[in-house]
């Protein structure tokens, strides 16, 4: 047999009246926080390496790196030299901040990969000499010297002179 509910009460106004307003406060809260800002996704973009790129007197490139993001890999970097929108491969060694050869060097025929690497990651400090190779022109003020990689964004640094 069915039983019939006849007293068919909710719940009590005061009690139904504090539920209404705690889940406005909720939504208020929430609502809140995601137009402040405080609830959003991780920026994808990286920092780009900053720096000089000084033509000296050899007619090869000093770049000096002022500022580097701590995930700046060299392992996975490229360095191209750009003249009038077209990017040359060129040939680089790169130096502690010292002046010491990290023993790193960048190979031009083939991958382009980075080869005897001891240091993993690009610091303030550094200096990578550039040269010409292959049908690289002449280096010269104006050019730009790129690098791409992990852990940072493309970077552009236009060569200067003395």
């Amino acid at each position: 047999m069915k039983r019939v509910w006849k007293n068919k009460e909710g719940v009590s106004p005061v009690i139904a009246t504090i539920l209404m307003v705690a889940i406005t406060v909720v939504l208020a809260a929430v609502l809140y926080v995601m137009v402040t800002g405080l609830i959003s996704t991780p920026s994808s973009t990286n920092t780009p390496l900053s720096g000089t790129a000084v033509l000296q007197t050899n007619g090869n490139v000093a770049v000096t790196f002022a500022s580097c993001p701590a995930n700046a890999a060299i392992s996975t970097s490229t360095v191209t030299v750009v003249s009038a929108g077209i990017p040359y491969t060129v040939t680089c060694a790169l130096y502690t901040p010292g002046g010491k050869a990290n023993g790193n060097y960048w190979t031009t025929a083939g991958t382009g990969a980075w080869g005897n690497v001891t240091a993993t990651t690009y610091a303030a400090g550094m200096t990578m000499t550039i040269t010409k190779y292959g049908a690289c022109p002449v280096l010269a003020v104006g050019m730009q010297v790129q690098i791409s990689g992990t852990g940072f964004s493309l970077s552009t640094i236009q060569i200067t002179s003395s």
